[in-house]
């Protein structure tokens, strides 16, 4: 992991929020074809997620100091789609657990 990228917010989508919301367009929820918009579960930052893992299994971290490729932090608003009664569901620390746990990686 990068140590500079540590603090820096990502957006981190769960991927049943995605296919759901795909499968309500293809199907012709009404959306405008030349805005765009963000599938989000949640804005975090990587020690967020690092954090997470933590609390579900043992995790040895090795930490980088080469340059950055992107140094920029991200924070994007679902609202396009809440607005248009989109559902965005899920918690990312539930959905990494179940993954482990479909993965069969033991606990801590």
């Amino acid at each position: 992991i990068w140590r500079k990228n540590i603090n820096l917010h990502r957006p981190y989508l769960y991927l049943d929020n995605f296919t759901d919301n795909m499968v309500k367009i293809v199907k012709g929820k009404k959306i405008k074809l030349d805005q765009t918009y963000n599938f989000l579960t949640e804005n975090l930052k990587l020690t967020e997620i690092i954090n997470i893992f933590r609390s579900l299994i043992k995790l040895k971290i090795i930490y980088t100091d080469t340059k950055l490729i992107n140094q920029n932090s991200y924070l994007v608003s679902c609202k396009k789609l809440i607005n248009l009664n989109f559902k965005l569901k899920g918690n990312l620390k539930n959905e990494i657990k179940k993954t482990l746990l479909k993965l069969n990686v033991k606990k801590k």
